[in-house]
């Protein structure tokens, strides 16, 4: 799920530039009368911009998640099965050791950890083929499904090994 501080944040920011930009054509508007419209429409059209190129460029839920959020949970591999479900949908990282990798199809490149825990990197194949059979990795993804014989992290990314991992136990 998406941390609400962060949303409200960004709710609040994008007040405040507006405000800002409303503000200076008031003002504008009482020194000339005609340029203050101008002055308010490219004030919109600039605060609606941004907020497109957002969620264009991928601060959606998802990819805002996946570079900025939390996990929710993380986990060693053996113990997804058992105390995963309770993160279907939200973002967690898992310590494995690859145990095959499944570049076939280029948009959904995927590499498979033990105990059956598919992590689905998309189409970032440079990513997954970095991942070698028999090493251990760090993937942090959201848990799409968690049942017995299919785990799947759907979209999943590597995670940088010195990062702070901290599993359930």
């Amino acid at each position: 799920m998406v941390d609400k501080s962060t949303i409200f944040s960004m709710i609040k920011l994008m007040h405040q530039a507006l405000t800002r930009a409303l503000t200076r054509a008031h003002q504008a508007d009482r020194r000339t009368s005609g340029e203050s419209s101008v002055m308010k429409q490219r004030a919109v059209i600039l605060v609606l911009g941004v907020l497109v190129l957002m969620v264009s460029s991928g601060c959606t839920r998802e990819g805002w998640q996946m570079d900025y959020g939390t996990p929710a949970a993380q986990f060693e591999e053996g113990f997804v099965l058992e105390k995963g479900s309770a993160f279907i949908g939200r973002k967690i990282t898992v310590r494995g050791v690859v145990t095959r990798q499944d570049l076939s199809d280029t948009e959904s490149c995927r590499i498979y950890l033990g105990h059956s825990i598919c992590c689905d990197f998309g189409d970032l194949e440079a990513m997954a083929r970095a991942y070698a059979p028999g090493e251990t990795v760090f993937v942090d993804g959201f848990l799409v499904r968690c049942e017995e014989g299919e785990i799947l992290l759907q979209p999943a990314l590597g995670r940088d090994p010195s990062a702070p991992f901290d599993p359930m136990k």
